[in-house]
């Protein structure tokens, strides 16, 4: 049986500005560094061409989850809506990163997407150049903890063809920084 006493060092953890040297560390992960946008500004991404490898990857990894694989191996071009999620994911993460927002990011829950596609806007297919961005629509405390709101927007040719609303939540008591709805 060890004793405590009998361990000549210690493991602590220094807490201070801890959770942003958490962020600014994912940042340059995620996001190459970049994300000086402010939390009430947009959020914009790269564009990007939608390719029959991102299709094909996503049936792969999500594929295996439907009893019916005709419900998601396809031979058309045309992605499934939930891929919005894939081409959107730099936008929405990008608000998480930043100072504004002041939240433990190892205690980040994804708690939801939905996705809609805009009205008269055709389906999602393999070869659309596509762009997107995001705002913050709100930050709000909750007795489990900070809730962050992201809405993003994917564009073909400057059209608006999907919306994707994601909840996170920073888990833990967070009553500091400012919040809105």
């Amino acid at each position: 049986l060890i004793h405590p006493s009998d361990i000549p060092f210690s493991i602590t953890e220094i807490t201070s500005k801890r959770n942003a040297r958490v962020r600014t560390f994912y940042r340059k992960l995620w996001l190459q560094g970049k994300s000086d946008t402010g939390i009430q500004e947009t959020y914009y991404g790269r564009e990007m061409v939608l390719t029959r490898d991102l299709l094909d990857g996503l049936i792969a990894a999500v594929g295996p989850a439907f009893s019916d694989s005709r419900l998601i191996k396809t031979s058309s071009d045309f992605l499934p809506i939930s891929a919005g999620i894939i081409i959107a994911w730099e936008v929405i993460t990008k608000p998480l990163v930043t100072g504004e927002i002041n939240g433990d990011l190892l205690h980040l829950v994804h708690r939801s997407n939905t996705f809609d596609y805009c009205a008269s806007a055709g389906t999602l297919r393999v070869g659309d150049g596509v762009s997107c961005g995001s705002r913050v629509q709100a930050v709000y405390v909750e007795d489990a903890g900070k809730v962050v709101v992201i809405e993003a927007q994917i564009f073909r040719s400057g059209k608006e063809v999907m919306k994707i609303k994601s909840t996170f939540l920073f888990r833990g008591s967070l009553r500091s920084g400012s919040t809105f709805r």
